[in-house]
């Protein structure tokens, strides 16, 4: 009776696959999608189940602090010429948000302040601009430098 059977060695390409399947094991590479890619359907399906309501940062908002941080990690970034070609054809076409009359004329009431001039009482900035025909900036600089004669007045006084 013999305790010993006859073992073969193995072959090179014996050793090369148990090095692989090693080196995949020890770097927690199994199962991973490294080296492959999404099909447009699952792309597709990923997008929706992490969009709106879903995303996991829907509603949320960044804290002073953290925009700070943002604010900080991006001061002095420059964007490449290459970069900001990129992002001017990407916008091109794009439509622009269509605000209707009304809604503009109450974002503009909200905003605006009553300002006090040698001519009366106007609603607002620009409309001192368009009747004097000059620029909104013309009529902050007049602000700034003549406080007695232009000046802002508290809603309803």
């Amino acid at each position: 009776m013999t305790f010993f059977t006859k073992v073969t060695a193995p072959s090179k390409a014996t050793f090369e696959t148990v090095e692989k399947e090693y080196v995949v094991w020890c770097t927690g590479l199994s199962g991973t999608m490294l080296g492959k890619k999404h099909s447009a359907e699952t792309r597709a399906l990923m997008s929706a189940t992490r969009s709106g309501v879903l995303s996991p940062t829907y509603g949320k908002k960044h804290s002073a602090e953290t925009r700070a941080k943002i604010g900080a990690a991006n001061k002095g970034r420059t964007i490449s010429a290459e970069s900001r070609a990129k992002l001017s054809a990407a916008l091109k076409g794009k439509p622009k948000p269509k605000w209707s009359a009304e809604s503009r004329a109450n974002f503009s009431a909200s905003k605006s302040k009553p300002v006090m001039t040698p001519y009366g009482l106007f609603p607002s900035i620009r409309a001192i601009a368009e009747a004097s025909g000059r620029d909104a900036s013309t009529v902050r600089t007049w602000l700034r430098k003549f406080p007695e004669h232009y000046y802002y007045v508290k809603k309803g006084e």
